[in-house]
């Protein structure tokens, strides 16, 4: 049994053996072109445009996580409507940046992201896939009557989240819904998820999610109910306490339950102390950070058997030693760089002063030299991490300086939404610096379409991504990746192009400037069906125009009644697979599907190399010899805009974004 994704489908629940489509709403069933919904699991507080389910592999039952989000673009929606449709996106974007930016084992892995249309309606539905996490959430835990009763455990799961959730500090975002619903328990670890309610805490991005009144009963801090704005990195410290408190107590915990410990087997124990200090009702009175936290800690497992009146000395005097203005810049400095704690024994021996307190000469010499050489190195990510807002000067993204950048940056594309576009949104945009995309409001889009109205100055654009070099003068084309063109025919098309094997060069010039419309024509081996090509306009289309020009070359031109403008690259690919038996398209290589890959032979019959570069991750259907013409992709903007094109061109040059794009099937450069 499948889920239809469309959230307004009257029938949801569809035989997916009989359809890959809803019988319903002629919705496709299937998501990111090998998986369907299996299993709905959205929680009660999700918001109405938020689902999430379980989903499975057709073919090798590998379950993972989607989350969905159904935007309606109904052009008659109100101002507040269409404000309430950004905000979801945006809160919806971040989350997907915050599990691309962690990649952390105690966090879910995204795996990918996308958009579904769906069938005679406004609705559009983007998705996140991400693993599924094979274990029990520590709600259910609680309710099937287990508990924490054993300092050293709690100590361990303690030091778990306070880990993960350090390095979404460190990161620059704040969870905000952290609860027992929230953690899940695999084994003996213990993952965050649902970052849904994140938010950015960059100087830049203090506004952060337009989400702000995120909240969840017994577990949020004062701060987050009363003042959403005012939300801190102590809020999360305060919401893991209150999450412990939960599982000593095995309920949930009460405001005014000043006694919670008496109900709990570790009445005594310093741990309690520790929870305490984590959720005062004061921001100021808790940990300032996730260190301080793990200090006490470290102090607990140390200790044989550590006295409440020892862990209370220990905890004060973190708290003493913070009000020295050099030791807290310091410890701000080494939470950055994710060391050692220098609070630790600095002051042990030495005499406490009436007012105020002092550090000895040496100390003072070694911390300032340590402070100046790690400044001289590490200065402009220092910047960006501790000058307030209204003395920022620069800021940096994968250590690319980006402070001269517009607040905001608009761009277009080719006719494809390539994976490589999401990345770089996903990498660059929403963080430091707004990223949006133009959407072409013509039917002729494409590469060489976008390249022109940035020559014309429309729309605002500051670049283009194509998959061509500009022709004009007054533009720059840099290299920023590579990818190859595949040729690919429907699954149910298959057996039928193995029969021949696969074609040749020429039979593509066939078939493209149409001499051959039936596939008899080609070889009898292949039944009466009639031949359905599809391409786009090469004067629009960048991967149009390089099909062109280097595989029919002078041998003819692309047949006008094969150009289907008005299909985007995924309409092209279900037809493929569902409704045009005999049917044939050339693409961007990282972007197949589901379809099958067609084996090229050259002049001698003999099967062109897949490359001899190193192979990209395997797909199905995937060939050690098929079409392969390689092609270079370009970062595009005008001359006179040079320093802005340098800045861009080092942002997706860099080996963070780099990485990313042969996770996909790209090559790097």
């Amino acid at each position: 049994m499948s889920y239809c994704i469309n959230r307004k489908c009257n029938s949801r629940q569809q035989d997916l053996s009989i359809s890959t489509e809803c019988d319903s709403c002629g919705t496709s069933l299937i998501v990111y072109g090998n998986y369907h919904l299996i299993e709905d699991i959205s929680k009660p507080e999700h918001n109405q445009e938020w689902e999430v389910f379980i989903i499975e592999h057709i073919k090798s039952k590998q379950k993972a996580v989607v989350k969905l989000l159904s935007l309606d673009e109904n052009t008659l929606l109100t101002n507040e409507q269409r404000n309430l449709n950004d905000k979801f996106e945006y809160s919806f974007n971040l989350e997907k940046t915050v599990l691309l930016e962690l990649d952390d084992r105690r966090i879910p892995r995204f795996i990918a992201s996308g958009s579904l249309p769906v069938q005679n309606s406004t609705l559009d539905i983007r998705y996140i896939i991400m693993e599924w996490i094979d274990g029990v959430d520590l709600s259910e835990w609680v309710m099937s009557d287990n508990r924490l009763s054993r300092s050293g455990q709690a100590l361990a799961w303690l030091r778990q989240v306070i880990n993960t959730l350090g390095k979404l500090h460190f990161k620059n975002y704040l969870h905000r819904d952290i609860k027992p619903s929230n953690i899940m328990l695999r084994g003996d670890n213990l993952i965050l998820i649902d970052f849904g309610g994140a938010k950015g805490i960059h100087p830049n991005m203090m506004h952060g999610s337009p989400l702000t009144g995120i909240y969840s009963n017994y577990y949020s801090p004062p701060e987050q109910t009363k003042r959403p704005s005012e939300t801190v990195k102590q809020s999360d410290i305060y919401s893991v306490a209150k999450t412990f408190v939960c599982l000593l107590t095995g309920r949930d915990p009460s405001e005014s339950d000043i006694d919670w410990h008496h109900q709990t087997d570790l009445v005594n124990s310093p741990f309690i102390l520790l929870l305490n200090w984590m959720k005062e009702q004061e921001v100021s009175n808790r940990p300032q950070n996730t260190i301080e936290v793990l200090d006490v800690i470290d102090f607990l497992e140390r200790q044989p058997c550590p006295s409440r009146e020892d862990t209370k000395a220990f905890i004060d005097k973190i708290k003493s030693d913070r009000n020295t203005g050099l030791i807290r810049f310091a410890n701000r400095l080494v939470e950055y760089f994710s060391l050692f704690s220098i609070t630790k024994n600095t002051m042990q021996n030495q005499p406490k002063p009436k007012q105020g307190k002092r550090l000895n000469k040496k100390v003072v010499l070694i911390l300032l030299s340590l402070l100046i050489l790690i400044i001289i190195i590490f200065k402009d990510p220092i910047l960006a991490l501790f000058l307030t807002p209204e003395v920022t000067t620069s800021y940096s993204i994968n250590s690319v300086d980006v402070s001269s950048l517009p607040k905001e940056l608009k761009y277009m594309t080719g006719s494809s939404e390539v994976p490589m576009f999401r990345i770089i949104e996903n990498k660059i945009g929403g963080r430091k610096i707004k990223l949006t995309k133009v959407l072409e409001k013509t039917s002729c889009k494409g590469s060489n379409t976008s390249i022109e109205r940035l020559m014309n100055s429309e729309n605002g654009l500051n670049f283009v991504l194509s998959s061509v070099r500009a022709k004009q003068e007054e533009l720059e084309s840099i290299t920023i990746a590579k990818d190859r063109i595949a040729v690919v025919v429907g699954q149910s098309f298959e057996n039928e192009i193995k029969k021949i094997q696969g074609l040749t060069i020429d039979d593509l010039v066939n078939i493209y400037t149409g001499k051959y419309t039936n596939w008899n024509q080609i070889d009898r081996k292949i039944g009466d069906i009639t031949i359905s090509a599809y391409s786009k306009n090469p004067n629009c289309s960048g991967t149009a125009e390089v099909f062109q020009e280097q595989v029919l070359g002078n041998k003819g031109t692309i047949d006008n009644k094969l150009i289907h403008d008005d299909l985007s690259t995924h309409d092209i690919l279900k037809k493929l697979n569902n409704d045009a038996p005999g049917s044939i398209y050339y693409m961007s290589l990282p972007e197949v599907e589901t379809q099958f890959i067609v084996p090229i032979k050259n002049e001698a019959n003999e099967f062109l190399p897949a490359s001899t570069d190193k192979e990209r991750p395997a797909k199905p259907n995937t060939q050690k010899y098929r079409f392969v013409l390689k092609r270079s992709l370009y970062l595009v903007y005008k001359k006179d805009h040079k320093a802005m094109g340098d800045i861009i061109t080092k942002l997706i040059r860099s080996k963070d974004i780099q990485d990313k794009f042969q996770e996909l099937g790209f090559e790097s450069i």
